[in-house]
């Protein structure tokens, strides 16, 4: 992003940025960047219940799936 943002490169328009996680940064860049949310909080909780069972030799699905993940538009990339 600091490159993008250098005053001697005229990028407007021509470059889109996206990252592949909506965290902290990501609406606080400039321009704010478009992000897909992974939804990662509710991806560790089921993986960690699903080692937890397994370790302690309760039945787990062999399968954790979560829920769609979804592209946030942001400035950085309309």
């Amino acid at each position: 992003m600091a490159a993008l943002q250098n005053p001697s490169r005229c990028v407007a328009g021509v470059v889109g940025v996206v990252t592949r996680y909506d965290g902290l940064h990501t609406p606080s860049e400039t321009p704010p960047l478009t992000a897909i949310n992974l939804h990662l909080e509710a991806v560790s909780t089921a993986a960690s219940t699903c080692l937890l069972d397994q370790s302690e030799g309760r039945p787990s699905p062999r399968i954790v799936t979560s829920r769609v993940t979804e592209i946030i538009l942001r400035a950085s990339s309309v």
